[in-house]
């Protein structure tokens, strides 16, 4: 009489480190699976917006750097999704599913940017994208004005 591997309970499972598991040709847990797959559907939204605001840019002329998001980086860790300059003055916009805020590494990019003059949102929309760059039009035209 020996052990079902094909039965151990989720308690159990999750105790077993995942490298292991593999290894022993055991499942995840099912609360595993269902955080990665969520995690998978978030990913996949936080694109699609990044999408959409990058075709919004494009589409008023607006030429933007960003990293691709299916390969590692080589950008600087905390690097924003979109950096760009509208009339000389340099932005960087930050694109995160509503709910959600920026990793640390992020915020230290986001800060020091700022402290080069640079204007950097977070936006949870397109709309917020849409309003933060109005904003850097008219921050650029008060500044060319002046």
């Amino acid at each position: 009489m020996g052990l079902n591997k094909s039965n151990l309970p989720d308690s159990i499972l999750a105790r077993i480190p995942s490298r292991e598991r593999r290894a022993l040709g055991l499942r995840a847990p099912v609360a595993e699976i269902i955080s990665k797959r969520k995690r998978s559907q978030e990913l996949r939204r936080e694109r699609e917006l990044q999408t959409q605001i990058e075709n919004w840019l494009r589409l008023h002329c607006i030429t933007t750097i960003r990293a691709r998001m299916d390969r590692a980086t080589t950008n600087n860790p905390g690097t924003p999704d979109f950096l760009f300059a509208i009339k000389g003055q340099a932005v960087a916009l930050e694109a995160k599913l509503p709910g959600r805020v920026p990793s640390i590494e992020q915020l230290k990019m986001l800060t020091a940017l700022s402290s080069n003059g640079w204007i950097c949102r977070v936006v949870h929309s397109i709309d917020e994208a849409i309003q933060a760059v109005r904003l850097a039009d008219q921050t650029a035209n008060q500044s060319t004005t002046s």
